[in-house]
């Protein structure tokens, strides 16, 4: 059977397998909090802004 792109089966022990799909993952997790983190921070930001704004009159 020959390689085909993305096929890495049998390079990497099981252990090294193991340690490199969590070390992806937990990269992957923190790359998703902070675009979360981007993403509602504003928008929290705004809503505040406009509450405080609208509760002053």
């Amino acid at each position: 059977m020959t390689p085909s792109l993305g096929d890495l089966q049998g390079t990497l022990s099981a252990g090294a397998e193991e340690a490199f799909l969590r070390g992806a993952m937990s990269i992957g997790s923190l790359f998703t909090g902070a675009g979360t983190g981007l993403v509602c921070g504003p928008v929290a930001a705004v809503i505040h802004f406009l509450r405080g704004r609208t509760a002053r009159h």
